[in-house]
């Protein structure tokens, strides 16, 4: 069953937050994640939502994208962006 983590990003530090952007993508690919979606420009239809950047990954399951979350791979590169943006991270279980 796949799983999705679903980040809600207000970048405080654009400069700062770049080297993590560079760098994560081949760390999600190495767990085997995809992005499906990545935007700063959303709508929203009910309800407060963040108005900075949106991504959407999907791992092929559960215990996969936590193996990703929790690797030293992307601990390393989330250093990244401690600092240099609010985040709001979920984790959910797709069908």
């Amino acid at each position: 069953m796949p799983a999705y983590v679903i980040a809600q990003i207000d970048v405080t530090h654009a400069d700062g937050y770049s080297e993590y952007m560079k760098r994560v993508p081949d760390v999600i690919k190495q767990f085997g994640g995809k992005v499906l979606a990545r935007s700063t420009t959303g709508t929203v239809l009910e309800g407060k939502a963040r108005t900075g950047r949106v991504v959407l990954i999907e791992f092929s399951s559960l215990d996969q994208a936590k193996a990703f979350w929790n690797s030293n791979e992307y601990q390393s590169v989330k250093k990244y962006s401690d600092g240099n943006a609010n985040r709001d991270i979920t984790l959910v279980e797709g069908n």
